[in-house]
């Protein structure tokens, strides 16, 4: 009877351990799962973080890309202008030296005028005394 009962013992012993070993498998698989999950999510998650990552930095290079072609396009701008106003300082230069060549000249042309009126004037003056003397002349 006891050799009966302690072999049952035994072999219920054996089925738990058996049980126990089983469970410990199905842990550790459970364990190795998780493991396995978690590192799959880690990577996908450097993944995502890499390509965002790479994403914002062509962006900015992209940024910084329009940023210096905007400032050529203002430097070149700014030339342009500057060399539009010194064309338009010459001209407003030019315009004053033509200016004060035509003043001068308008002054000449009056004092012309001047000298003109003065000589029709005499002319004028000599051709009745001319008119005078002749009759002078015819009458005696």
């Amino acid at each position: 009877g006891k050799s009966i009962e302690k072999e049952a013992e035994k072999e219920a012993e054996k089925e738990k351990k058996a049980e126990g070993k089983e469970e410990v498998k199905e842990l550790q698989q459970s364990l190795m799962n998780i493991v396995t999950e978690a590192t799959e999510a880690k990577t996908q998650m450097q993944r995502h973080m890499a390509d965002r990552q790479a994403m914002q930095a062509g962006k900015a290079s992209s940024l910084e890309a329009a940023l210096h072609l905007a400032q050529e396009t203002l430097h070149e701008k700014e030339d342009e202008l500057n060399a539009h106003l010194d064309e338009l300082v010459v001209t407003k230069v030019e315009l004053a030296e033509q200016m004060g060549k035509y003043e001068e000249k308008k002054h000449e042309a009056l004092r012309l005028k001047s000298k003109l009126a003065s000589t029709v004037a005499r002319y004028t003056k000599l051709e009745a005394m001319y008119a005078a003397a002749q009759n002078n002349q015819n009458s005696k």
